[in-house]
């Protein structure tokens, strides 16, 4: 069944850019009205999916269903239903799995799609492979790096594809027309450390863990970074899970183009659709406009006591 598409390894960056790619393609040349997106932890009821795999194209000849992580959730007998359910999906619908998370190789549905699939696997990178993604980057954002000073910089980064992006994306800025050097890196890119657990921090609270929000805010306090640093991240954060909560909500469609009209990273656009299901609209509002109220209070005081000083 070479209309069902199966990406998953280890490498989540480099499986996320092939679904991206495969996904815009398919939408670019038979539109998004015949596109579904699901993620596998926000099924429920297997009928949806279903339903939608089942679903015959309108004006077209071909409609795209993805699943995004279906083994990212403690609940197993759905995807039992789905292996089942796989011999029935007409060859009008193309079947789009994307697996970033380790999947349980002992199950039926992995089994059976690593034998009725197009299967592609996507083994952990290594550090010289991401060093060469990271000049790749740089061309692509108009700039250059060399390969020492992509190895230094993803030294620095660690193995995460996704934050090598980003941080790419902003060097080629602050560069301008010049080369990305060993000296701008060390200015402008955190140690993976830090950036990790600053990563941590926003996800704990995109999850409403505040416990373990509150732990990772102590961690990195304790290790002597910046308040402001902290409260600005935090600030984009919710920042960015509020566009995405009111532009869905005023489009009534789910994720299809939303990086591209809201202008964010297409991972920051992905993890603020995974989240924005833990908050209302009104308090992702009342929450960054606390936040905004904060920040401004602090920098307030701060220049009141630079006036009396």
């Amino acid at each position: 069944m070479k209309n069902i598409i199966f990406l998953y390894g280890e490498d989540a960056y480099s499986i996320f850019q092939e679904m991206r790619g495969l996904k815009n393609q398919f939408i670019e040349k038979r539109g998004e009205h015949n596109f579904e997106n699901f993620f596998g932890d926000d099924i429920a009821d297997i009928k949806l999916l279903t339903s939608a795999l089942e679903t015959f194209p309108f004006i077209g000849d071909k409609r795209m269903v993805l699943l995004r992580d279906p083994w990212n959730t403690r609940k197993s007998t759905w995807r039992s239903h789905l292996a089942d359910f796989l011999d029935h999906i007409p060859a009008t619908t193309i079947f789009l799995i994307a697996e970033t998370t380790k999947p349980d190789k002992r199950e039926v549905l992995f089994k059976k799609l690593l034998k009725a699939s197009d299967v592609h696997e996507f083994p952990k990178l290594r550090a010289e492979d991401l060093a060469k993604k990271a000049v790749e980057m740089a061309m692509k954002f108009g700039n250059k790096i060399s390969m020492p000073i992509a190895i230094e910089l993803c030294n620095r980064v660690g193995m995460d594809g996704f934050r090598l992006e980003n941080e790419i994306q902003k060097l080629a800025l602050a560069a301008a027309d010049n080369e990305i050097t060993s000296l701008l890196i060390q200015e402008i890119v955190a140690p993976a450390d830090a950036e990790s657990n600053i990563f941590a921090l926003t996800d704990a609270l995109g999850a409403r863990k505040l416990p373990k929000a509150i732990v990772e805010l102590q961690n990195l306090l304790e290790k002597g970074e910046n308040e402001f640093y902290l409260l600005a991240t935090i600030s984009n954060h919710f920042r960015s899970l509020l566009l995405v909560s009111d532009w869905i909500q005023s489009n009534k469609l789910n994720a299809g183009n939303i990086a591209k009209e809201l202008k964010l990273h297409p991972f920051v656009a992905n993890k603020a659709l995974s989240q924005i299901r833990n908050f209302s609209l009104s308090e992702l509002r009342k929450i960054y406009q606390k936040l905004a109220d904060l920040d401004f209070a602090l920098k307030s005081f701060i220049f009141f006591i630079f006036l009396k000083s």
